[in-house]
């Protein structure tokens, strides 16, 4: 979340660095609803998040004129469909609400089953699939 933040919360950063890919890892954008909520756009509303509510109007005024692919990746914990164990679904899903608003963003997500938090960060198999998204052919 701390990229996200800085990047967009800088000037200086979006004229420097242009983004071309980015891989969030079962980040939580948006902490203050209720894990059991399914991921709707008008929750953006219903948050009580100042963080997100920042981030949300810093990405609402982004300049952006090139495409940037954005790649949501998150756990589901073994008999769960709502957490990785550490961050809730929502929290990450909430992803979609701050990029919806630029065309020129394509926004990929995908849900690894049993997988927790940790083994996101750390199985093999999903850094190969990190790897393919930055580098490979996608």
């Amino acid at each position: 979340t701390e990229f996200i933040h800085a990047y967009m919360g800088s000037k200086y950063l979006q004229d420097h660095m242009r983004l071309n890919k980015v891989v969030f890892l079962g980040v939580p954008v948006e902490e203050s609803l209720s894990d059991q909520l399914k991921y709707r756009y008008h929750l953006v509303n219903k948050s009580t998040d100042k963080n997100f509510h920042q981030l949300f109007l810093e990405m609402k005024n982004w300049q952006l004129n090139y495409p940037v692919e954005i790649y949501n990746l998150m756990g589901s914990e073994e008999g769960s469909k709502t957490t990785d164990g550490a961050v809730p679904h929502i929290q990450s899903e909430m992803l979609k609400s701050l990029v919806k608003a630029h065309p020129s963003i394509r926004y990929h997500q995908k849900v690894y089953p049993k997988t927790t938090h940790f083994q996101l960060h750390h199985r093999t198999k999903i850094l190969n699939n990190i790897a393919n998204i930055l580098w490979g052919r996608n």
